[in-house]
């Protein structure tokens, strides 16, 4: 039997990474299902009780979630579900919630009735995932882009936003039962002022907000606010059963093409590096796995400690798979605790590595040498992004299991250095075709608020590296490594850089693409 096939909604639905200082995973709220049947369809209204990571507070809410499905169907036919929609109901803490972070502030600007300028318009993208299962095999199929109208918001009372959108089709291996049921889901609240609206006369793609990729991919701005929800534990998700007649040969799975002019060429296979284990979540974590492809630049400077000097580094590309695992619990009256991990690459010209830098410092405080400098990695990068709060008091993160600082971005990389095309005082110096560290060396970057906004994955990233000995460095029989051991070799070389928001290429339409080049800060 082959695994249902899930048209094109391989696990990459859209939304931008935001980690909140509060994540909740503890489920409540109620559940009712209904199912009303047709010739050859059935009609589905499942209600579904979710509650989600809002920044201040865990929030219940409810979800109606509606489609119409085959009754019926074959293992060479594809099984399209229609009319898919859903309809979230947020009580009125959670409107709250969302007037307070996501509201904009308008430009200073005259405006005819002050009193309309901070009038909030909510757009809701809403991305869900279900589950197909046929026999002992199990595939993920993501209801991606559902989109709501624009809805006033209001702190009064409760909010209802329905959204719809298209489903992918799903096609099953052989005769049997195809069973779909539903899971996460994952909500992308954007708000609009009427200021803004005036002061922004393009809608389209160019105007959108350009912020990180997460779990789901859906890009997010200073005036989104992302939520990841979880549904209530017990309760029926089953949002259809199929009897699926026939056979049919193993076809070769469907893939999405990638769009050639952002992101690429993107590594394969891009895995989690085992040198660099990350934090191990509390115990009994509900885990869940997205991956979404991303990439993002980075420019900073770096220490040379023996030379009381700075090198500015970058910028440089970086490729990512977001979201490979990400880790939530929620212990009552305790902790909220997140974790998503990611796995990087350099990108330069299709090879793992930094843009070469050119570089003068005085050497022993008075000679002027120059040289460039090649960074290139070793392995993959390790990511993880890390959330903790005490629920008593989002503020702080005392009852959080080895409580962490409340946010915190983890960057760890193994690199090489390679050192060429030496002058020393505008004489050149050969300095052979290997001059580089004799051993790669860690680079281990760490980002916290409020110079990293983990909550938007991008800011300043900091760190201390040591460089190892040289190896290589020759003129002819004259032995070089001494100099460079001497003038580059050693700990304390401090590192800076400023890491752009996430280009974001597969979802729909692509955000924050190309990726943008951020100044480097001192």
């Amino acid at each position: 039997m082959r695994i249902p096939r899930v048209g094109s909604a391989r696990v990459s639905s859209p939304g931008a990474f935001r980690v909140a200082a509060i994540v909740v995973v503890v489920v409540m709220a109620g559940v009712t299902a209904g199912s009303a049947a047709a010739a050859g369809q059935q009609a589905v209204s499942l209600r579904l009780g979710y509650t989600c990571a809002f920044p201040s507070a865990p929030q219940p809410l409810s979800a109606l979630v509606t489609a119409t499905f085959p009754a019926a169907g074959r293992a060479d036919k594809p099984i399209q579900p229609t009319g898919t929609g859903i309809a979230v109901t947020l009580p009125r803490a959670a409107v709250a919630d969302l007037a307070r972070l996501i509201a904009v502030t308008p430009r200073r600007a005259p405006v005819a009735h002050p009193a309309r300028q901070n009038a909030v318009a909510m757009r809701l993208t809403a991305s869900l995932s279900t589950k197909v299962t046929e026999g002992t095999r199990r595939a993920t199929a993501i209801w991606r882009d559902l989109r709501s109208p624009a809805t006033a918001i209001s702190r009064g009372g409760p909010l209802t936003l329905t959204t719809s959108g298209s489903a992918p089709a799903i096609t099953a291996a052989g005769a049997g039962e195809v069973t779909v049921t539903a899971s996460h889901l994952l909500l992308v609240f954007t708000a609009r002022t009427a200021k803004s609206r005036q002061t922004s006369p393009s809608s389209g793609p160019a105007s959108r907000p350009s912020t990180p990729a997460g779990p789901f991919s859906t890009p997010t701005s200073p005036s989104s606010l992302q939520v990841t929800c979880v549904p209530r534990v017990g309760q029926d998700t089953t949002l259809a059963r199929i009897a699926v007649a026939g056979s049919a040969p193993a076809k070769a799975p469907v893939r999405t093409a990638d769009n050639p002019a952002k992101c690429l060429p993107f590594p394969k296979n891009l895995k989690l590096n085992p040198r660099f284990p990350l934090p191990t979540p509390p115990p009994g974590s509900t885990v869940i796995h997205h991956p979404q492809r991303a990439c993002s630049y980075a420019a900073g400077y770096t220490n040379a400690q023996k030379l009381h000097e700075a090198v500015l580094v970058g910028p440089g590309l970086t490729d990512l798979h977001l979201g490979l695992t990400t880790y939530l619990k929620s212990v009552p009256n305790k902790y909220s605790y997140l974790q998503q991990r990611a796995a990087g690459q350099l990108e330069y010209r299709g090879l793992p590595q930094l843009p070469p830098i050119r570089a003068t410092l005085l050497a022993f405080g008075f000679t002027p040498v120059s040289a460039t400098i090649q960074i290139s990695e070793i392995g993959s990068l390790n990511i993880a992004l890390i959330a903790c709060g005490d629920l008593s008091n989002p503020n702080k993160s005392d009852k959080c299991p080895n409580p962490p600082p409340k946010n915190v971005a983890l960057f760890f990389g193994r690199v090489t250095l390679r050192i060429y095309d030496v002058a020393v005082n505008g004489v050149p110096l050969n300095v052979g075709a290997h001059c580089q560290t004799a051993t790669p060396f860690d680079l281990d970057l760490v980002g916290v608020p409020p110079s990293y906004i983990v909550s938007a994955l991008h800011g300043v990233l900091t760190g201390t590296v040591t460089v190892p000995k040289f190896t290589g460095c020759a003129n002819g029989s004259d032995n070089l490594d001494p100099i460079f051991d001497a003038t580059v070799s050693g700990p304390g070389n401090f590192v800076k850089v400023n890491q752009a928001p996430f280009c974001s290429p597969t979802v729909t339409p692509p955000n924050g693409c190309p990726p943008k080049i951020p100044p480097p800060k001192h």
